[in-house]
């Protein structure tokens, strides 16, 4: 079966709102599009920040000095470095997870080998409603709901990644996929926390 990318020709916002609407061609057009080949590490640095960003700016145990009622900067810097920190590690955590599971389910079925390379992008830009975040954080800071549906938002957008991938494949496949991930993740970010907090 052979795909024409229909947007090969179209502009990139139309390709963006197709994206936000989890359309499987434009999943298909950005996972295996020439021009998605490298910039995929400079965007996963940015969904590492703003990832990193929200979850910083939602900590509350900020140190302040009781006497002048300032915030002690060093400590803040800390703090987002810490974070970011976490964040790439949970980052690694689910990527490791999930292209493992993937390298698994090819070593059994073999109609659909990838690359990889091939793999981690798909994976990797499927996490763009991540930006989501530092929007939810300033209009609406602190609020759980809006931050909830950018999570789901951005575990559909990893199933259709992989679903996409796997053409042949259901949401069943992409969910547990991506829910194992997910599972790794936190546990991994819950203990390192932890660690961190005790230490």
């Amino acid at each position: 079966m052979v795909f024409v990318d229909k947007y090969e020709e179209h502009d990139s916002v139309l390709v963006l709102l197709d994206l936000i609407l989890l359309q499987p061609d434009a999943f298909r057009h950005v996972i295996f599009s020439k021009a998605s080949f490298n910039v995929h590490w400079k965007l996963s640095l940015f969904f590492l920040l703003a990832d990193a960003y929200y979850e910083w700016a939602n900590i509350k145990s900020l140190d302040t000095d009781t006497t002048t009622g300032r915030f002690q900067f060093h400590v803040i810097e800390t703090q987002f470095y810490r974070t970011v920190a976490l964040v790439f590690l949970d980052m690694v955590s689910f990527f490791l997870v999930v292209i493992g599971i993937l390298l698994i389910k090819e070593k059994f079925d073999k109609r659909a080998v990838f690359s990889v390379d091939c793999k981690l992008r798909a994976v990797m830009l499927s996490n763009y409603g991540k930006l989501l975040y530092v929007m939810v954080f300033i209009w609406t800071p602190y609020n759980n709901l809006y931050s909830s549906l950018v999570g789901l938002f951005v575990f559909l957008s990893n199933c259709q990644a992989i679903r996409v991938l796997y053409n042949s494949e259901g949401y069943v496949f992409a969910m547990v996929t991506v829910l194992s991930g997910l599972t790794v993740q936190s546990l991994t970010g819950t203990s390192l926390r932890h660690w961190m907090m005790s230490s």
